[in-house]
Parts: C-alpha cells; sequence; structure tokens
C-alpha cells in the first residue's frame, strides 16, 4: 500500500504535466481562426495588389506617361483591352471593399 501512493501520486503528476505542456504546445482553435483571417486577408491584398499592377501595366502601355487614360486616350485603345480594363477595374473596387469588410470585422461569404 504504501508502493502504491508515491507510484499514484507520480502517474497523476505525469499526466498532469503532460496535458500542460500539450496545452501550450499546440495551437488552440482560437488562434486558428485568428491566423486565418488573417490570411485571407493577406491573400486579398495580394490579389488588390497585382490587379493595381496589371491596370497601371495596361494604362502604361496605352496612355501618356502619368495619365489614367482619360477622355480622348481611351479611344486609341482597341476595344478588347478597354472592357478588360474595365473588367480589371470593377475587380480591384470588388476586391478593395472586401477587404474593408474584413478590416472592420464583416464577415462576407466565400464565392
Amino acid at each position: 500500500m504504501i508502493k502504491i501512493v508515491p507510484i499514484f501520486i507520480a502517474l497523476i503528476s505525469l499526466l498532469g504535466g503532460t496535458w500542460i505542456f500539450m496545452d501550450t504546445r499546440w495551437a488552440k482553435s482560437e488562434d486558428l481562426v485568428s491566423v486565418t483571417a488573417r490570411l485571407d486577408y493577406k491573400i486579398k491584398h495580394d490579389q488588390v495588389l497585382g490587379l493595381r499592377e496589371n491596370i497601371w501595366a495596361l494604362q502604361a502601355h496605352y496612355c501618356k506617361v502619368g495619365s489614367f487614360c482619360q477622355g480622348e486616350e481611351m479611344e486609341h485603345i482597341p476595344l478588347p483591352v478597354q472592357v478588360q480594363l474595365q473588367k480589371m477595374k470593377d475587380e480591384q473596387k470588388r476586391l478593395e471593399k472586401e477587404l474593408e469588410n474584413m478590416r472592420n470585422g464583416i464577415v462576407t461569404s466565400k464565392q
């Protein structure tokens, strides 16, 4: 009986120590949600930056330096490129709105 009590205490201590180690070692669900939200935000932000760079590249190719393809310059751009440029600008606005919603904590449905 005397030998069983120290073994029982050691076993309980070992199990408790293992539980504490495991609990502090691996991420909890709240941490994973935070990381997921930050990753989603980063992905959207990178998409916006990529679209912005593509828009600037198209504008730099067809318009004067420092211009944003206003007025008569738009007439010199081929129609398919104008359509693509407008789609890219619309997509950029949509993604920027989603980014703003993510910053404000508004959850949007995945598409």
